[in-house]
Formats: structure tokens, sequence, C-alpha cells
């Protein structure tokens, strides 16, 4: 299975003045992300988030051997942004055998193995655009569960998948790309409990208006 992490493996830094000119990664790894065709937008909180065009916008983490989760728990958390509805967008997306985590076009985020299919989905739906979501995916036992803002998201499923291919890119996967904002990303080779979720929430959603 290669290469595993204990804990926390990518923790996105928060900007907080000075626009930063990549993604920080403030976990002991320090895989920064490389932009590419990215805007930096300030909310009136003074964080610093980054925007995606759709088209060509991502954020390449290369190689990070860290997002290998093999068989084991793992969370995926960010908060989103949305341009417009009922489309495809990629948050995370994977190399072979990866862990990718997107919405589909019925609004409802999906977990899926890059390159073999299968897919796990929440009941829940995003129902706004315009509107910050903090998102979460994680995997508890072989078990998917998925939450929106703090609340349970439905759907979900047994997902005992062997991720041996790390995470490459933020708002890519391929040919498809993200349209809106992304912030304050976390990953991590354990599944948070619902209260460490949201605790994180709380902490977190003033700086988004939410």
């Amino acid at each position: 299975m290669g290469y595993k992490s204990t804990g926390i493996v990518f923790a996105e830094k928060p900007s907080i003045g000075i626009e930063p000119t990549r993604l920080y990664d403030r976990s002991r790894h320090k895989n920064h992300g490389t932009h590419s065709n990215i805007t930096m937008v300030q909310l009136p909180s003074g964080l610093w988030v980054r925007s995606f065009n759709g088209s060509s916008s991502d954020v390449a983490i290369v190689n990070n051997e860290a997002t290998k989760f093999g068989t084991g728990d793992l969370t995926l958390l960010l908060w989103v942004r949305l341009t417009a509805l009922s489309a495809l967008e990629r948050m995370l997306g994977g190399a072979t055998n990866g862990i990718t985590f997107y919405q589909n076009s019925s609004n409802q985020l999906v977990i899926e193995e890059e390159g073999v299919g299968g897919t796990v989905t929440s009941s829940s739906a995003l129902s706004s655009a315009s509107v910050w979501y903090m998102v979460v995916a994680k995997r508890t036992s072989g078990t998917i569960s998925f939450s929106i803002n703090a609340v349970d998201a439905g759907g979900g499923g047994a997902f005992a998948r062997d991720f041996t291919g790390d995470i490459d890119y933020v708002g890519r996967l391929g040919a498809s790309y993200f349209d809106g904002d992304i912030a304050l990303i976390k990953m991590c080779d354990y599944a948070l409990s619902a209260g460490q979720i949201k605790k994180l929430f709380e902490e977190q959603r003033h700086w988004f208006g939410v």
C-alpha cells in the first residue's frame, strides 16, 4: 500500500491579510499546492479564498504520498461556493486508484475510486449557488458518510476500496474543472467524529458569513 501517514495529511493554512501565491499545507508533510489560473478573492472577513474558473483553474498537489489512504479510515473536508447548480463539479481529483470527491449534476456529494468506477452518493444536496457550504466525506470502518454544514447528509454506504493512488488536484480531474470557490481544505487518515466536524464548522463559519 506504500506510504502511510498518521493523522492530518493535508491542512490548508488560513490566509488573513497577505494574499497567498500558493496553497500552503500546514501539516507536517508541507506538500504545498501550485496555482494554475487561480484568482484569489478576499472575503469581508479578511480570509483569502481560491476562485476557480471552470475551464482551466486548478491547484496541483503533486506526489502527495500521504493521501494514498489505502483501506483505512479518512476524512475530506472543505468549504465550497458554487457559481451555479446542476453541474459536475470536481473538488478533489485523484490519480488512478485514488479517491475523488465531487458534486454530481443533482448537486449531491459523491466519492469515487478514480479509474475503477463505483460511487457512493449523499442523499441531501447543495441547494443554492453563491452560498458557502462546509462539505465533508469520511470513511469509518469501510463505510462512507457525508455531511453538509455539520449536518448528516444521508446516503453513503459500504465502500471498502483500497485507495492506492494519491490526490493530485484541487478543483480538477482530467479535463473536468471546478467552477466556484474553495477554501480551508483538510484531509485526515482517520474519521472525524460528528462532534469534531461540528466544532470545526462553528469555529470557521464566521469567515464565510454562514
